[in-house]
């Protein structure tokens, strides 16, 4: 694994539960926090001081949808990582019920553990499968 192309401090490294991406990474760096896949592949990214905000460009584009639908809906996502979209739809949407799926155990214990994906939150139900599955 080349690591050198992640910054700052690593909090974190350990297996992803896969044999896609084997291995996972977690790196702080100018109050970002970065959850890394495989070789150095950024996944998500966190902004410490403000958790639900969505720093990555492909979660600011999938929230689009949210103009042209109601914010009180039964929302189903495949996939987790740090948990950014999850995060921000708890608190932009209140009133919808969210369902997700995510295939790695260890990402999973990652989100809730590094991420601040909050547990115990009646609007959220995490299955551990694969999308496939469910």
């Amino acid at each position: 694994m080349d690591y050198s192309q992640i910054k700052g401090t690593i909090v974190y490294r350990g297996p992803d539960g896969t044999e896609e991406s084997g291995k996972i990474t977690i790196a702080d760096h100018d109050g970002l926090r970065r959850l890394y896949f495989g070789d150095a592949v950024m996944q998500s990214c966190m902004r410490l001081d403000k958790p639900w905000a969505l720093q990555m460009d492909y979660c600011q584009a999938m929230t689009l949808a949210l103009v042209f639908n109601s914010l009180s809906a039964l929302i189903l996502m495949i996939g987790l990582g740090g948990g950014s979209l999850v995060k921000f739809l708890v608190r932009a949407c209140p009133d919808s019920s969210i369902d997700l799926v995510e295939i790695s155990g260890p990402v999973i214990k990652a989100a809730y553990e590094f991420f601040y994906l909050p547990k115990h939150n009646p609007q959220v139900k995490i299955f551990h499968a694969t999308g496939q599955t469910f």
